[in-house]
């Protein structure tokens, strides 16, 4: 839960946005050399880009930063 986790995220012709069928990456220049095959096989992306998941672990993971509170049972 400590390590940061990254996705591709992409928009569509329609202006929503969309997660490509990736995995999550360990890096985000991991998730960055997929650009080019998501450019390709999404082709109605209109942009791609990559950004940090931020899940259910990651929230809690900053309201324990935020709070101090290491012991609580969150999850």
């Amino acid at each position: 839960m400590n390590n940061p986790r990254y996705i591709i995220m992409g928009r569509d012709e329609c202006g929503d946005e969309f997660r490509p069928n990736y995995p999550e990456f360990s890096s985000d220049g991991k998730a960055s050399a997929y650009m080019t095959d998501a450019r390709e096989q999404y082709p109605e992306a209109i942009s791609l880009w990559v950004e940090m998941l931020k899940d259910k672990d990651y929230y809690i993971q900053q309201w324990r930063q935020n709070y101090d509170d290491p012991h609580g049972d969150y999850d």
